[in-house]
C-alpha cells in the first residue's frame, strides 16, 4: 500500500463512518475534468452485428448481402457496399470494403466502430491511408452511445 490519503506506513488507514466534521472538501480529491472522461468498468459490449443492425436499416441497406462467392457484405445500400469493423481492425476493413466494392460495382464504405479511446487513433490511421493512397472509400463511425440513445 503506497503512502497516500488511503495508506500510511504501508497499511490502510481506518476511516470513520461518522459524517465529515472537519469541513474537508471532496473537490480536492477530484481532478479537473476527470468526470468528463469517466468510463464505467463494466461497459456494455456490443457485437459487430449489433452495430450493423443499428446503422444499416437507417441507410435503407440490406444486412448480410450475399455475393456469388459466398462472402457477405455487412450492409449493402443502393450506392455502397459497407464493411463494419472495430477500430483495431481498421486495416482489414479497408481490404474487405475494397473487395466488396469490386464484386458489386458500388462504392466502398466502412463503418469504423469506435468502442475504445484508442479507436480514435485508428480512425486517423484509416483516414490518412485512404487519403494518401487516393482510395475512394466513404468512412462513417458508430459507437456504443449511438445504440444506447
Amino acid at each position: 500500500c503506497p503512502d497516500n490519503q488511503f495508506c500510511e506506513s504501508g497499511q490502510p488507514v481506518s476511516r470513520s463512518l461518522e459524517p465529515n466534521k472537519n469541513n474537508e472538501s471532496f473537490e480536492s480529491y477530484i481532478k479537473e475534468n476527470s468526470l468528463n472522461n469517466f468510463t464505467p468498468n463494466k461497459a456494455i459490449k456490443y457485437r459487430e452485428a449489433d452495430y450493423v443492425d443499428y446503422a444499416c436499416p437507417k441507410m435503407k441497406g440490406v444486412i448480410e448481402f450475399s455475393l456469388d462467392d459466398g462472402s457477405r457484405v455487412d450492409c449493402e445500400t443502393e450506392t455502397h457496399s459497407i464493411e463494419f469493423d472495430f477500430g483495431k481492425k481498421w486495416a482489414e476493413a479497408i481490404g474487405q470494403a475494397l473487395y466488396y466494392s469490386s464484386k458489386t460495382g458500388k462504392k466502398a464504405g466502412i463503418f469504423l466502430i469506435i468502442s475504445q479511446k484508442n479507436d480514435w487513433k485508428n480512425l486517423e490511421k484509416i483516414k490518412r491511408v485512404v487519403k494518401e493512397k487516393g482510395m475512394n472509400i466513404k468512412i462513417w463511425t458508430v459507437n456504443p452511445a449511438d445504440i444506447n440513445n
